[in-house]
C-alpha cells in the first residue's frame, strides 16, 4: 500500500523560485504564482490557467501553517 504523497504549494509574489530539491519522489509540487495569477484574471483566453490559480489558492489554505521564510 502506498502512501498518499507529500503535498507541497510554493507561492510566489514578485519574485522567483530557481528551484526545488528532494530526498524523496513521494511528493506532489504546485506553484501558485500570483503574478501569472494577475495577467491570467484580465485574460479571456486564459481562464483556464486563471481558475486553476484560485483552486490552488483555496487548497493552500487548507493544508496547514507550514511556512518557511
Amino acid at each position: 500500500m502506498s502512501e498518499r504523497p507529500i503535498r507541497i504549494i510554493v507561492e510566489v509574489s514578485g519574485g522567483v523560485v530557481r528551484s526545488i530539491h528532494s530526498d524523496s519522489d513521494s511528493i506532489s509540487i504546485d506553484v501558485l504564482d500570483y503574478d501569472n495569477m494577475g495577467c491570467a484574471k484580465d485574460d479571456p483566453g486564459a481562464r483556464e490557467e486563471y481558475e486553476y490559480y484560485l483552486k490552488l489558492e483555496e487548497e493552500a489554505k487548507t493544508l496547514g501553517v507550514k511556512e518557511a521564510l
